[in-house]
């Protein structure tokens, strides 16, 4: 078995060899060792892990809203039908401001990683300009009358002049001459939020700020890298890299910031299984050369919203008209609002066997429940604001499955209160016994 830290993120199982089973978790459980980027085998050839992670509990109505948009070709007929919507989403954020205090800002990159090893990518032409350059990572301005997007440290709030209009013509990449900006068509979405996070002290000073929670917003109409990697027949087929992968970034997440944030991850894509919608894509001309190409169900980044939890919401590409696309959006600004209320605690893995909880200080615990076969713990109410809550627990590779791939993606739990999950609570005693 193996040791582990961490909060809300799923960390990349480490194949560890030539260690002792027992003594190698046992000998680091305490001492910081087994922390989210450093595994300990317990049992290295039964698959059994070892792991602890912390979340401190803080009341805080800040929000920092990633919107990682998909600038490839096969996204120009949405580019053509979002401003109108995102109008509404902004108006939602303004009201919450007005209403709740809700602390906001936004920032808009996209899934172009190019130029980047590994990456698909090709010059742009001289005659068209297109594909543009990637952000990587960085922040967009407005569009322009220029094809090639202009990069830098562009944040909008509350308190930016004509906030929705300016959010609308960054979204929605289409020049002020009609052009629409076609970059890569390799769509690397949880990458380029990685890459994000990685500028967080550069080119993106001032976006990930304290004490401030984190939403991302992804927007495509393609899976990660087109196909996910899981079809080798299929041409669009790319291999995923270890910085494709849900757990790669929630283990970003997690080193980055430790327990002092919470994290949604909303995913507005081709729903798994939604073939009509599919093929609705498919179909769409191509803003280059008129035709046309297939198009891919996100399920990865239906991971990755099923692996965050906390209220994320999967929401379709195809609802873009007759208020459904601002309805979705409306929920997720819902999703956002939730953050700072929610009484639960989003694990990197799915227990084996009931975890161990213990609350710093002691007088703040409160009773808590796990459903075996899920990746969080629910309070029976949202711990004191300053608590520190730690979790240890054991897991093994082959009950990943469910939530991250080869077994399929664990269903979200459906409820009407986000903040209860059916079932009593389980009153687990301080000092709970180690396994």
């Amino acid at each position: 078995m193996t040791k582990f830290f961490g909060i809300f993120g799923i960390i990349t199982v480490l194949t560890l060899t030539a260690c002792s089973p027992v003594k190698f978790g046992e000998a680091n459980k305490n001492n910081g060792t087994c922390n989210v980027s450093a595994s300990c085998p317990v049992d290295p050839t039964g698959g059994t892990f070892f792991t602890q992670q912390d979340q401190v509990f803080t009341t805080t109505n800040k929000v920092d809203i990633l919107i990682v948009n998909d600038n490839s070709d096969s996204m120009a007929t949405e580019q053509a039908n979002l401003a109108s919507p995102f109008n509404g989403f902004i108006n939602n954020l303004m009201n919450a401001s007005n209403t709740i205090g809700l602390d906001w800002q936004l920032a808009v990159t996209n899934t172009d990683i190019c130029p980047q090893a590994g990456g698909i990518c090709s010059a742009p032409s001289p005659a068209t300009g297109l594909p543009v350059s990637g952000a990587r990572g960085r922040f967009y301005a407005p569009v322009t009358s220029q094809i090639e997007p202009v990069y830098g440290n562009y944040i909008l709030n509350r308190f930016t002049p004509n906030v929705a209009n300016v959010f609308a013509s960054t979204v929605r990449r289409v020049t002020t001459t009609g052009k629409v900006e076609v970059g890569s068509g390799d769509e690397r979405g949880i990458y380029a939020a990685s890459l994000a996070i990685d500028l967080r002290n550069t080119d993106n000073a001032g976006f990930f700020r304290d004490n401030s929670n984190l939403a991302i917003v992804v927007l495509s109409d393609e899976n990660v890298r087109s196909v996910g990697g899981q079809n080798a027949n299929d041409p669009d087929n790319r291999p995923l890299e270890n910085d494709d992968l849900p757990q790669t970034l929630l283990n970003k997440f997690v080193t980055t910031f430790g327990g002092t944030k919470a994290l949604v991850f909303n995913s507005i894509v081709i729903k798994s299984n939604d073939t009509a919608c599919r093929a609705q894509q498919a179909a769409q001309p191509s803003s280059i050369n008129g035709g046309s190409s297939p198009a891919h169900f996100g399920t990865v980044y239906e991971q990755m919203s099923n692996l965050s939890q906390n209220g994320s919401i999967i929401g379709s590409i195809c609802d873009n008209g007759a208020g459904q696309f601002a309805q979705m959006l409306s929920q997720v600004t819902g999703s956002i609002q939730n953050l700072p209320a929610l009484n639960r605690m989003t694990l990197n893995y799915i227990p084996s066997q009931n975890p161990v909880v213990t609350f710093t200080p002691p007088g703040n615990a409160v009773s808590w429940n796990w459903v075996p076969g899920t990746n969080v713990i629910t309070f029976s109410q949202r711990p004191a604001n300053g608590t520190n809550v730690h979790v240890e627990y054991y897991y093994t590779s082959g009950s990943q499955k469910a939530l991250v791939g080869g077994g399929g993606i664990q269903p979200k739990v459906q409820i009407q209160n986000p903040f209860q999950i059916p079932g009593p609570f389980q009153q687990r005693p301080f000092g709970f016994p180690r396994f």
